[in-house]
């Protein structure tokens, strides 16, 4: 959305604490998350809410298919390379690797 200059609010919500179900659920009918809330519409499924917005819907994609290592032609990872640098998404990935929280259930 940053990328297409759509003014939006990102509000964290800290997972597994006791008061993260009524805090989810503010911002989220179905109390699930991601959730992008948009004119009254509450789309909280990952896959609809890229649809919702498509152009962002392949910077994941990117970021999987560099976290892990995947080979992908010369045209492929160019494209890659082209995201990965982008302002917005180096933004994002920083901001990922300030993070502090995690969920200690999912460590491996």
């Amino acid at each position: 959305m940053k990328g297409k200059g759509i003014d939006f609010d990102e509000i964290m919500v800290h997972l597994y604490k006791q008061e993260s179900k009524q805090e989810l659920l503010k911002h989220s009918g179905s109390g699930k998350v991601p959730v992008l809330v948009d004119e009254g519409a509450s789309i909280w499924d990952s896959l609809a809410i890229c649809e919702y917005i498509a152009d962002a819907m392949y910077a994941p994609v990117v970021l999987r298919f560099n976290s892990y290592g995947i080979k992908v032609g010369a045209v492929e990872q160019q494209y890659m390379d082209t995201i990965l640098q982008h302002p917005f998404m180096r933004e994002w990935v920083d901001a990922g690797i300030k993070e502090t929280e995690f969920i200690q259930a999912s460590e491996v």
